[in-house]
C-alpha cells in the first residue's frame, strides 16, 4: 500500500511547485488593486511590506517659502521591518519605477528668491 502512495506524493509534490512557479511569475506584474504596487521591490525577500503614497494638495516649507503641492507627488518603495529590533529599513523602487516622483512645482519668488547667490548675480543673467 506504501508504493502506491508514492507516486500519487509525487504528483502533489509537483502541483505544489507549479503552484509556487505560478504564483513567482504573476508576481512580477501586480494586476487589479494591487497594481499601484507594480514598483515595489517585491523581489526582495526581505520587505514586510509595500508603500505608494500620493499627495495630491496641501503645502510644504522650503527655506522660508512656503511651496503650495499643485501637482501629484508619489513616493513608492518597500519596508522591511527587522522583528528583533524592529528596526525599520527602506528600500527604493525597483522595476523601474522612480522612488519619488520628479514633479514641477512652482516655487513662489522663484529659485533667487530662496537662495542668497551671494552678490554673483552677474553669473546668473543672459548675455
Amino acid at each position: 500500500m506504501k508504493k502506491s502512495l508514492r507516486p500519487l506524493a509525487a504528483a502533489a509534490m509537483a502541483i505544489g511547485v507549479a503552484a509556487v512557479s505560478a504564483a513567482s511569475a504573476s508576481a512580477s506584474a501586480p494586476t487589479g488593486i494591487y497594481a499601484p504596487f507594480k514598483y515595489c521591490p517585491y523581489q526582495n525577500s526581505a520587505l514586510t511590506g509595500c508603500l505608494v503614497s500620493t499627495t495630491t494638495s496641501g503645502s510644504f516649507k522650503l527655506g522660508t517659502a512656503t511651496v503650495p503641492v499643485s501637482a501629484p507627488i508619489t513616493l513608492q518603495g518597500g519596508i522591511a521591518v527587522d522583528s528583533d529590533t524592529n528596526a525599520t529599513t527602506w528600500y527604493n523602487a525597483g522595476n523601474g519605477g522612480s522612488t519619488l516622483s520628479n514633479t514641477p512645482l512652482n516655487v513662489p519668488g522663484g529659485l533667487l528668491g530662496l537662495v542668497n547667490p551671494g552678490g554673483f548675480f552677474g553669473l546668473l543673467e543672459q548675455a
